[in-house]
């Protein structure tokens, strides 16, 4: 399953898909016109699929084919979860090397895009998710001034305690795509 973020034309778009084994990867979907809605749900931002897919030339992936796992219609229904879900995206897009392997990293997002479908406070998942990339990224910050959100100090003791930041190592059976 994978994340994608696209480009597009009347037939053919070249998605951005967060994998679990390759990282983020670019895939071209040919024929995808108005009338084949199946390739338009695996290829809308915010679903996760399944892709089976073919090396194309250079770093392009061809797309051969797919079944749409989870749509998330929760978080397209509700304004701040869509928000904050969109806001994760952007966060791995920003974050990931294309084709660097970040599994975990992959779990994460997975796991919490299914936590926010029924959480009233989308925004508190997406500080916990945006520290836990910091942290997975080697980029956490030891003192609480220097973090790029204001948190109270309750806050940031929960982030800091070892329950929170040991979550990104734990299992997790999900899969996801941009």
């Amino acid at each position: 399953g994978d994340w994608s973020s696209d480009v597009c034309s009347s037939d053919l778009r070249i998605l951005s898909i967060f994998t679990k084994k390759r990282g983020v990867i670019s895939v071209i979907v040919k024929r995808i016109g108005r009338k084949n809605l199946n390739l338009h749900n695996l290829s809308s931002v915010l679903s996760l699929s399944e892709f089976h897919l073919h090396k194309g030339k250079g770093d392009l992936y061809r797309f051969a084919d797919g079944s749409l796992i989870e749509c998330f219609l929760e978080l397209r229904e509700d304004l701040d979860k869509l928000t904050n879900a969109c806001q994760m995206l952007k966060l791995i897009s920003q974050s990931q090397l294309p084709e660097k392997p970040a599994q975990k990293l992959y779990l994460l997002l997975k796991k919490t895009l299914l936590q926010m479908k029924a959480s009233q406070k989308p925004s508190h998942l997406f500080l916990s998710f945006h520290l836990k990339v910091l942290n997975h990224e080697g980029l956490f910050p030891n003192h609480q001034k220097d973090l790029p959100f204001p948190l109270t100090k309750e806050e940031w003791q929960t982030f800091r305690s070892e329950e929170h930041t040991s979550e990104l190592q734990s299992p997790c059976n999900l899969v996801c795509r941009l």
